[in-house]
């Protein structure tokens, strides 16, 4: 009988006793094991996540970038329904096929805006700007003066259409141009506007009053020297041409797409850049009106352009230029642009994964050669790509 007790006691004693020492060390060990299996596999995947991330986010600047160039460049030349004429069309020989009566004053850097000529859109060599017509204008900007500057003169989209024939031998009705509808942000004193008759003809003419009541424009007299004029005022009091009903009507506006240099940190050490959009207009009296600088994307460290010329006018490039190497005879002659430009991360990535695109110069091709930018896949631990776009211009060359 005690036996029994006994064994059933020592049994007891056994399932009572837990776990020895060398039991737990081992437990704890296979715990630590397992518990850095998961964090790794945790941080593995959180460090997927951030750079498939951060790559997206490039891959959707660099298209951004690549579309608002499209846009810009697409809208050389143009002027309602019809672009810029070439300089042929409107039959007289060696003049502009656009009509230009606003007074320009060679020394006045407001007449960037309406010396309509032979540059409507035009590339400068960022270190040129500070002696060109747009020196004053991005002198405050902080653009970068190793990129390309993209200048675009055009139409302003907010147009308006003619209501009734314009005659400009009538007297009476040759200082005014009456227009359909009375929108009244379209009516602006002492602005510059493009009128196009959708066939042949456009000109350029500054307003002198707005009657919005019998939706009636006046077109500016005189010349900047006029009492009551507003400056720079036009080459006589009526347009040169007849208009007929229906015809196009829209304000003058020039875009500026360049690279500019932000200090995030304030100490001038980190920097970053971005691509920023200013539109000018031209407000009374002075200086060209700016508007603010718009942002369009940051992380963009350079820009450039190389343009393929037509210059057999076969349809097809034939000749290559960079920004440097054009003259301004030359832009006429554009039938293609091909943009380049490098976009970093926003963060730094150390995933040990190489990012760059080896096309550009190592390919061998002309485009490539001339482009002008490195291909580095690391900016100061930041990944950095360069991407290319090719734009066909809407307005064929037109020499």
């Amino acid at each position: 009988m005690s036996m029994n007790v006994e064994s059933q006691n020592l049994q007891l004693s056994k399932r009572n006793s837990g776990f020895t020492l060398i039991e737990l060390m081992i437990a704890m060990v296979i715990s630590l094991f397992l518990l850095a299996g998961v964090v790794q596999i945790y941080s593995s995947n959180r460090e997927s996540y951030r750079t498939s991330d951060v790559m997206s986010r490039l891959q959707e600047s660099s298209r951004y970038v690549g579309e608002t160039l499209s846009r810009e460049l697409r809208m050389a030349n143009h002027a309602g329904c019809k672009f810029f004429p070439s300089k042929d069309e409107d039959g007289v020989p060696g003049a502009d096929g656009i009509e230009n009566i606003v007074n320009i004053v060679s020394t006045d850097v407001s007449h960037v805006l309406w010396d309509i000529g032979d540059t409507n859109f035009k590339v400068y060599p960022g270190a040129s700007i500070s002696v060109s017509d747009l020196g004053s204008i991005l002198s405050a900007a902080s653009y970068d003066v190793n990129s390309d500057v993209l200048f675009v003169r055009k139409m302003s989209e907010n147009t308006n259409v003619l209501k009734e024939d314009y005659d400009h031998a009538d007297s009476v009705k040759n200082s005014y141009l009456e227009l359909l509808s009375d929108e009244a942000s379209f009516y602006k004193n002492g602005r510059l506007y493009l009128i196009n008759d959708c066939d042949s003809k456009v000109s350029l003419f500054q307003t002198q009053n707005i009657s919005s009541n019998n939706k009636k424009m006046y077109i500016s007299t005189g010349n900047a020297d006029a009492p009551n004029n507003f400056s720079p005022g036009n080459d006589g009091v009526a347009l040169k041409d007849n208009f007929p009903k229906g015809s196009e009507i829209g304000e003058l506006e020039s875009s500026i797409i360049f690279l500019r240099t932000v200090d995030i940190d304030g100490d001038q050490q980190v920097d970053t850049r971005e691509i920023a959009k200013m539109v000018l207009t031209y407000d009374s009296y002075g200086a060209p009106k700016k508007s603010d600088v718009q942002v369009l994307v940051r992380g963009v460290e350079s820009l450039r352009f190389v343009f393929g010329m037509d210059t057999d006018q076969d349809g097809s490039a034939d000749t290559f230029k960079t920004t440097a190497n054009m003259a301004d005879g030359d832009w006429l002659k554009v039938a293609v642009a091909r943009a380049t430009y490098t976009v970093s991360t926003e963060s730094e990535l150390n995933s040990g994964i190489d990012y760059s695109n080896s096309e550009g110069a190592s390919e061998g091709n002309l485009w490539g050669a001339l482009s002008g930018v490195s291909n580095a896949d690391d900016f100061d631990g930041k990944v950095v790509r360069r991407f290319t776009k090719l734009i066909d211009l809407r307005n064929p060359p037109r020499f």
